[in-house]
């Protein structure tokens, strides 16, 4: 689903992915060095763990 998202948008725009499972971290970076894209955070609130990704 992200993978569409950002295919979607313009480069220099930003997508917030908000989850409560910790695993994706990894995923995210991964997914990010694949696509190009820039993982601009990766931060844990509160039990939900926070991504913004830049699409390059």
């Amino acid at each position: 689903m992200l993978r569409i998202i950002l295919k979607q948008m313009y480069p220099g725009q930003e997508v917030k992915v908000v989850a409560t499972d910790p695993g994706p971290v990894n995923d995210f970076e991964s997914f990010c060095n694949q696509t190009g894209d820039e993982l601009l955070e990766s931060q844990e609130d509160n039990g939900e763990y926070i991504y913004r990704i830049k699409k390059c």
